[in-house]
């Protein structure tokens, strides 16, 4: 048996990608035009590269028939945008906020994320679109945990992002849409922007604005946008991607003091002399924690900044190595062997 899905044939599979104009969906559609029939959904249509300029251009959408203008959260699905597709990447959503807390715009995500979840599941049963593919996150694993997860660890989300991709994984795996529904879980992305929390840790530090952290002994995982889109990729043509789960991370977790004695070197810094003893952030996080009360909007360092610096979120990516052969080729920590190598389950 092939390990590719779609054999060689004269015509591209088709493919509709929704969430083409965001972070990871903006990554994936320029790989996926070289290998596919690509069409797109969303509010806003996503640049197209002007071969004589050179620079990226939006084309009106009378001249853009690939692209299909619809609102998830609160539009029906264009009929013929899914006509002839084999294939849905499934990449649209609300993100996650940092300023997020349990229990707010729960229901701004249960429209975007679980109704126009199933609203495009509903579309592709109807066009007997054979493959989908759903991206998750690890956020759907409980926080903190004490050990490096696997796909098999008990779900836990404590977030409504978190809950409500969970409750969307069940429809696409369960529900009965597309006869092979795939669910990839990804770790915190990074690369390629200045917005994402890696990248703004570095311009904190570049700016003498990021206290000179101790060894907290946590691990975290991370994964490079062009992993993650390889990923992507791989859960597209694999035969063995129908019906699974799979965590993508580089395979290599890491302490938030080595990603900052990393960013440290590559900013030719040296390591600071001194740290800031653990007991006196907890005190600055608590201090956050009633500003932010007395404000109503979160503080720039309270206890929920704290965890994320000291707390655990590690993921083993062993099962999407093994039955893939996603192999990742960049780390989050310079000097670290390119791969990762598979992680130790447990600590």
């Amino acid at each position: 048996m092939s390990d590719e899905f779609f054999p060689d044939t004269h015509a591209p599979p088709r493919m509709l990608i929704t969430g083409a104009t965001g972070y990871l969906g903006s990554a994936f559609l320029e790989r996926a035009r070289a290998e596919y029939e690509v069409v797109t959904l969303g509010r806003h249509e996503p640049a197209r590269q002007d071969p004589e300029e050179g620079a990226e251009a939006t084309l009106p959408l009378s001249d853009s028939p690939s692209f299909f203008p619809c609102d998830l959260a609160a539009d029906p699905i264009p009929a013929k945008a899914l006509d002839g597709v084999s294939i849905v990447v499934h990449l649209a959503g609300k993100a996650h906020a940092l300023e997020e807390r349990p229990g707010s715009e729960e229901e701004s995500y249960r429209k975007i994320t679980l109704d126009g979840t199933q609203k495009l599941l509903a579309a592709a049963k109807a066009q007997g679109v054979k493959r989908l593919i759903f991206a998750s996150t690890v956020k759907v694993y409980p926080e903190n945990p004490p050990e490096i997860l696997d796909e098999t660890a008990p779900t836990g989300p404590k977030t409504p992002y978190g809950r409500t991709k969970l409750e969307a994984e069940e429809m696409v795996l369960h529900g009965g849409y597309v006869p092979e529904p795939v669910v990839l879980r990804f770790s915190m992305i990074y690369g390629g922007r200045e917005t994402g929390n890696m990248e703004k840790m570095e311009e904190a530090i570049r700016r003498h604005r990021f206290p000179p952290i101790p060894e907290f002994g946590n691990l975290r995982s991370r994964v490079h946008i062009d992993e993650a889109v390889e990923a992507l990729i791989l859960a597209c043509r694999h035969e063995k991607a129908a019906g699974q789960v799979f965590n993508v991370t580089d395979g290599a977790p890491f302490s938030t003091r080595e990603l900052y004695l990393s960013l440290l070197a590559k900013l030719d810094r040296p390591p600071p002399r001194w740290t800031i003893p653990l007991g006196a952030l907890k005190l600055l996080a608590r201090l956050g924690d009633g500003i932010g009360k007395l404000r109503g909007k979160r503080f720039v360092f309270d206890s929920d900044a704290l965890q994320k610096l000291t707390g655990n979120a590690a993921f083993s990516s062993e099962k999407i190595q093994r039955e893939l052969g996603f192999r990742a080729q960049r780390t989050a920590i310079s000097g670290r062997s390119e791969g990762g190598g598979p992680e130790s389950v447990g600590r």
